[in-house]
């Protein structure tokens, strides 16, 4: 199987195992744990992507991460190389990922205030059930519309994004007070109806 191009949603939630848990069982999602500095984080395949789940105070976060959805990081096989070509101004140098592999995190001003990383593939299998398929797309508030794609349209000539995930990622232009406030990830039910997880992102 192929890296997937979107590596994983980083979610803060109050408890990463309960939330695992409910997507194991409600929508019978595969689930791996993977290091993550001293600690292990439930990670839940969703189609060609995944849910990573930590707590708020979870250092890989960062100070002051709010409950809700906190970065996404798009897969990159050599994060450092890629992050070089889009020419996009990093938040910091190279670090360690999750799952131990290297990650590359970008300047949020870069980025409309959407925080965003570069990671390398977790390598976790398919994920999809009869209720679940994949996640349909990323409705992602930022505080510069034209900013944010433009940085996106950066990452992919720098690190090829499929169709599937050019038309995943939806932008809305909010207040500049309020950059990346709401991220709803929409879990499609094969041949029918959908289902929607809408949380607010930390800012």
């Amino acid at each position: 199987m192929t890296a997937p191009d979107l590596a994983y949603v980083a979610l803060a939630v109050d408890e990463p195992e309960a939330s695992a848990a409910i997507f194991e069982r409600d929508f019978q999602l595969p689930r791996q744990d993977f290091a993550c500095g001293g600690s292990r984080v439930p990670v839940v395949s969703v189609g060609r992507s995944a849910l990573a789940l930590f707590r708020p105070d979870d250092p890989f976060l960062g100070p002051e991460a709010k409950k809700g959805v906190h970065h996404m990081a798009i897969a990159a096989a050599d994060p450092e190389a890629a992050a070089d070509a889009s020419g996009i101004a990093r938040a910091g140098s190279v670090s360690e990922g999750l799952g131990g592999g290297p990650q590359v995190a970008l300047s949020p001003e870069a980025t409309g205030g959407v925080r965003t990383r570069l990671a390398a593939p977790l390598g976790t299998g398919p994920g999809s059930s009869d209720m679940v398929e994949r996640i349909d797309h990323l409705g992602v508030a930022s505080a510069d519309n034209r900013a944010a794609r433009e940085a996106f349209r950066a990452c992919a000539a720098a690190s090829p994004i499929s169709a599937e995930m050019r038309c995943s990622i939806w932008y809305s232009a909010i207040n500049a007070r309020t950059p990346g406030s709401l991220l709803c990830i929409q879990v499609s039910r094969r041949g029918h109806s959908v289902r929607t997880i809408c949380t607010p992102s930390s800012t």
